[in-house]
């Protein structure tokens, strides 16, 4: 008997083997005595016929059908004598035998990456601590007050407190609508931050049902000494206004806000007060986000490896499953194309295999795995809330995934952030 195993692409492995026939009989002989007892040959009952007569009737023929099952009993207990990390299907590549029963195979199958992590001591990252400013604050109340507008017609454009229904055209180099294209009905907030300014300031003074040829420059943004590009020239548009309605905002005052908040804020201080403490808590949230983003970004940085195919595709897999999750009926419309889906979330899919896989082993090394006794100090407490039974709650903390993984990376990051040396900076938002 030989055996060879080359190591492949990614996390990939290929074993060769031979099997003598000293070996392969063992293996046929038990296939044999097991089949036998399946099989009826005339004379006798079923699974009753004499081993010799069994053999020598359907001998040859178990050997080929139970051929790839010896490969496989073979290659298993190969995995365990030299404890190969095996993550994968093994598939096997190639098998024969020879009249005298020497078997020879090959399959390949993935292994666990080997991975020695490098020192996470003393890498610098920065943290970006935002300060809400007075005019975020009346930004978000201008959103607050639009939710809230009234409309009255309007014949002229005025001010920019208009919502206009616009239908525009693009237009070719002569002037004309190129071939094909439709009209587009589109409906503008001439005061909103999201607006095309020049198309707002060429809209100011029109009036219902007037039409006009707007141009526009796409932005194309050059590097230095390099020529324009031709194609990035004026875009022509013609642009008809169909209806504007001028918006009335409510006052913003104390029973304006007594009313949104459903009583809870009683004036205007406060409701701005609020206003400005939910802006800081969403900004903190993003700040941390991109901050522990940084983290893992750093430790793939300095341990990059190319992830097990295997993960990555069964990462891809539960993609898909929660973008299909967001169409009706759980499944996808007709033009969406799936496999293009999958390579557009193939990077995102690959980084996280590399974060998941990385985070176990620094886990690993630091010793910081989730104990049992961790767990049961999580149950307690979660008893005390949920009046479930603490044995209960372990349960099925134990059993979930999803808690347990986010453990895992809260205990990785909380490691990363103590070993990083941060730099605060601040930003007015």
């Amino acid at each position: 008997m030989s055996i060879e195993i080359t190591k492949l692409e990614n996390c990939e492995n290929e074993m060769s083997v031979r099997m003598d026939s000293s070996e392969t009989q063992e293996y046929f002989e038990k296939i044999l005595q097991r089949e036998a007892k399946k099989i009826t040959i005339p004379g006798f009952r079923k699974g009753k016929a004499p081993i010799s007569i069994v053999k020598k009737i359907h001998g040859e023929s178990l050997k080929i059908g139970n051929l790839d099952k010896v490969v496989t009993e073979k290659f298993w207990k190969e995995v365990e004598k030299q404890d190969l990390n095996v993550i994968s299907t093994p598939v096997i590549t190639h098998v024969d035998i020879d009249d005298n029963d020497n078997i020879d195979f090959k399959i390949k199958y993935e292994t666990y990456p080997e991975i020695e992590l490098n020192d996470c001591n003393g890498f610098g990252i920065e943290k970006i601590v935002y300060e809400i400013s007075e005019n975020s604050i009346d930004e978000e109340i201008k959103k607050i007050l639009f939710s809230k507008r009234t409309t009255a017609p309007a014949d002229t454009i005025d001010n920019k407190e208009v919502i206009v229904d616009l239908e525009i055209t693009k237009l070719d180099s002569t002037g004309l609508p190129l071939i094909g294209e439709k009209n587009e009905p589109t409906k503008l907030y001439l005061n909103s931050p999201d607006a095309n300014q020049s198309l707002v300031e060429s809209l100011l003074s029109k009036k219902k049902d007037d039409e006009f040829v707007f141009t526009h420059m796409p932005q194309h943004h050059h590097h230095k000494n390099e020529k324009v590009d031709h194609d990035h020239l004026p875009e022509k548009y013609s642009v008809k206004v169909k209806n504007i309605e001028k918006v009335i905002l409510p006052e913003f005052t104390d029973s304006f806000c007594q009313e949104t908040s459903k009583g809870d804020y009683k004036n205007v201080e406060e409701f701005k007060i609020r206003l400005k403490e939910n802006l800081q808590k969403n900004y903190d949230n993003f700040s941390r986000r991109i901050f522990e983003n940084g983290l893992m970004d750093e430790l793939i940085r300095r341990n990059d490896f190319n992830p097990p195919n295997t993960f990555v595709d069964k990462t891809l897999d539960s993609y898909i499953e929660e973008e299909k999750e967001k169409y009706p009926n759980k499944k996808f419309p007709a033009d969406v194309n799936i496999e293009e889906l999958r390579e557009s979330k193939r990077p995102d899919a690959i980084w996280g295999v590399k974060w998941m896989i990385l985070r176990d082993k620094l886990l690993e090394k630091e010793n910081l795995m989730v104990t049992d006794e961790e767990l049961e100090r999580i149950a307690e407490e979660e008893s005390k809330k949920t009046g479930i039974t603490k044995d209960k709650m372990k349960n099925y903390l134990k059993n979930s995934n999803h808690f347990i993984s986010n453990l895992k990376t809260n205990k990785a990051l909380k490691y990363l952030e103590e070993k990083a040396e941060i730099k605060i900076k601040s930003r007015i938002v």
